[in-house]
């Protein structure tokens, strides 16, 4: 399900920003919801007509992480504020920052 999708989301993000070296203390959650009465995507694989929706939180007692198992609560927090329904979803992103 969805907390699959958040998890390894999350587990790749936080891959990232170990190479790097880096943590943050704000998460971004960006989804792309399907426009109402939008037809299919014309190209393969892809997103067609839709909104662009954002959410961001701060990290949990505003301390800077990496963490993947906090990654993907604070994400999946954001995603159930935004309340699209799955079918509606056509791509979603992470964003980190105030890194430090």
């Amino acid at each position: 399900g969805i907390d699959h999708f958040f998890s390894g989301l999350a587990a790749e993000v936080e891959k990232r920003m170990e190479a790097v070296g880096c943590v943050g203390s704000k998460l971004t959650l960006k989804v792309k919801q399907r426009k109402q009465g939008a037809k299919p995507p014309p190209k393969f694989l892809g997103h067609g007509s839709c909104h662009n929706l954002s959410r961001s939180a701060d990290m949990p007692g505003l301390i800077p992480t990496r963490d993947s198992k906090v990654l993907s609560n604070v994400a999946m927090s954001l995603f159930r504020d935004l309340a699209v329904p799955l079918d509606d979803v056509r791509g979603m992103g992470m964003v980190i920052s105030n890194l430090s």
